[in-house]
């Protein structure tokens, strides 16, 4: 198992070792093979050739097992480290804050996650015990072909030292690539991720080209790039063929060496090519790979979500903030000023402002998707900063105007985040309760995204989900916005169902939604500006009856 901190390059587990001593057992005797063939060549009584030839066999036979043995570990070493690295991936970004999400692309982790992991897995199953292995196969024929013919080793020893000093000046070349590439390769991953999700929108506007020509240009960029480390490979491959077969003619033209001499020298000669050339291109693979592990490593070094573990009060509590301030990072200006509300159990309160006065924001802090405030949000007594994070955010039930529906069927989404056992009678009750059943079957497929379903039913289903959840607080973020009056005649209906006995916020521009609350902040520029009933607040404060006039005028004098 991968652990966080601990991804090296350079690191074998126990299977590894076994396939790599097995590689060299099978490479031992294989190495064999070209000393017999010389005595089957050099000596010519048969009975001596055919115990050569009968070692061959066997050689041959149990070599080839070997390898195969080898190369089935290796394997499934591989897969075993790809799986354990894509899912440390996926544990981190789990427990990542917030804003990591707002500041990296869905499609730039995902390259991550797939292609990077795949990189890192290649390099260490794969290119380092070849390395390894070839690095022992080069070594033995060395030393075997100098027990034959020292002068000619040395030629072979020249050729070889002139692949490796070209070999590392095109590894450093093709690692400032390697790095470049897979940043692109991110890029357009994440242009891919964003014109799938928003395929609607691009037909919708007729923007194919643009975002054709966009994408193009992202793959333009990646083939310039790939251009260039093709030329890199291209050239190094060529070149060790080239030098390693300059040696191969200097000893024809120069070598005195008997017919079964000069064959084995020929088998060594070419037996060794391909190590050379493992060898060789080993720094460009371990280049590319140490990028990926750069990009994989600074994912995994972000810290998580502050979490001080402290537990929550069995009893409920009302939800309380006090002088409460913030600021987002890198802004001067707070979205918030001092601000002081109370949430009560039993009660209804809507947040209402117009579009940027802090509704959203304020509901990211007291479910610490956001940090860093000043001031107090409080449950009872107890400062939220001192809970334990997943505790805290069982309080809560969210209800957002964006569709939180997964691919699925009904009882998956209901399902989802639940970590108690639901019956199945439990969700049809919720379903009734978000007037769903039995207008949706447990079995109903919701499509990627919830797309088979209307948004009255994706948000009734959200209601559905919070009704099974149980938390003492329900939040409902525009969660009317979208729908059609009947639509938000039932989710309306639902809530009250759902929500008796719990403390309710609601953020609405609707003045259906928020009419009937117990009581009503009025947000504006980052501060409470009253906080009473409707009735109250029209009178009270010329905003609030602006903003209502606005609601109820007629669209045609708008």
């Amino acid at each position: 198992m991968i652990k966080a901190g601990k991804i090296r390059l350079f690191s074998l587990d126990c299977r590894q070792i076994l396939a790599i001593l097995l590689s060299c057992l099978a490479t031992a005797l294989s190495l064999k093979i070209p000393l017999l063939l010389k005595q089957v060549i050099d000596h010519g009584k048969m009975l001596s050739r055919t115990s050569s030839l009968g070692q061959i066999g066997f050689c041959l036979l149990i070599s080839s097992l070997l390898e195969a043995v080898s190369q089935y570990l290796l394997s499934l070493a591989g897969d075993e480290r790809i799986r354990d690295l894509r899912l440390l991936l996926q544990e981190k970004l789990l427990r990542l804050p917030w804003n990591y999400y707002k500041e990296n692309s869905r499609g730039s982790l995902l390259s991550h996650v797939l292609n990077d992991s795949s990189v890192v897995k290649d390099f260490t199953v794969s290119v380092l015990p070849s390395a390894l292995v070839s690095l022992l196969t080069v070594a033995a024929s060395l030393g075997i072909l100098l027990s034959l013919d020292v002068k000619m080793t040395l030629v072979i020893v020249l050729t070889f030292a002139l692949i490796a000093s070209s070999a590392f000046p095109l590894g450093k070349i093709n690692e400032h690539f390697a790095y470049q590439n897979q940043a692109k390769l991110s890029r357009v991953s994440a242009d891919l991720d964003e014109n799938l999700a928003n395929i609607k929108l691009i037909k919708l506007t007729n923007a194919q080209a643009g975002v054709l020509q966009k994408f193009r240009g992202d793959l333009q960029d990646l083939f310039a790039l790939s251009r260039k480390t093709d030329a890199v490979f291209s050239v190094t491959g060529p070149l060790q063929t080239v030098l390693t077969l300059a040696g191969f003619l200097l000893i024809l033209l120069y070598g005195s060496l008997s017919l079964g001499m000069l064959s084995s020298f020929i088998m060594y000669m070419f037996g060794i090519i391909s190590p050379i050339n493992n060898l060789g291109n080993f720094y460009m693979s371990y280049a590319e790979a140490r990028g990926s592990l750069k990009a994989i490593s600074e994912i995994l070094a972000q810290p998580d979500e502050a979490d001080p573990g402290q537990a929550l009060p069995k009893k409920a509590a009302d939800l309380k903030v006090r002088d409460l301030t913030f600021a987002y990072p890198g802004s001067q200006s707070p979205v918030l000023r001092d601000l002081s509300l109370d949430f009560k159990k039993g009660a209804k309160t809507a947040l209402v402002g117009p579009s940027g006065a802090g509704k959203t924001t304020l509901i990211n802090l007291l479910t610490r998707l956001e940090a860093g405030y000043q001031g107090q949000i409080l449950l009872g007594d107890l400062e939220a900063k001192s809970c334990s994070l997943p505790a805290w955010r069982d309080l809560f039930s969210v209800v957002a105007q964006d569709n939180n529906s997964f691919a699925g069927t009904v009882a998956d989404n209901l399902l989802f985040g639940l970590e108690k056992s639901v019956s199945r009678s439990d969700m049809i009750q919720a379903l009734q309760a978000a007037n769903l059943w039995p207008e949706l079957d447990m079995d109903t497929r919701t499509g990627e995204g919830g797309w088979k379903l209307s948004l009255g039913q994706n948000q009734r289903l959200q209601l559905a989900r919070a009704y099974l959840r149980d938390a003492p607080c329900l939040i409902l973020d525009e969660a009317t916005a979208n729908l059609d009056p009947e639509s938000e005649a039932k989710v309306s209906q639902a809530v009250d169902r759902i929500a008796r006995e719990k403390i309710v916020i609601i953020i609405a521009h609707r003045l259906s939604t928020i009419a009937n609350a117990d009581k009503i902040y009025f947000l504006d520029q980052g501060q409470v500006q009253a906080a009473v009933r409707h009735e109250e607040l029209l009178k009270q404060l010329p905003k609030y009856r602006a903003y209502v006039e606005d609601q109820l005028r007629p669209l045609e004098s708008r």
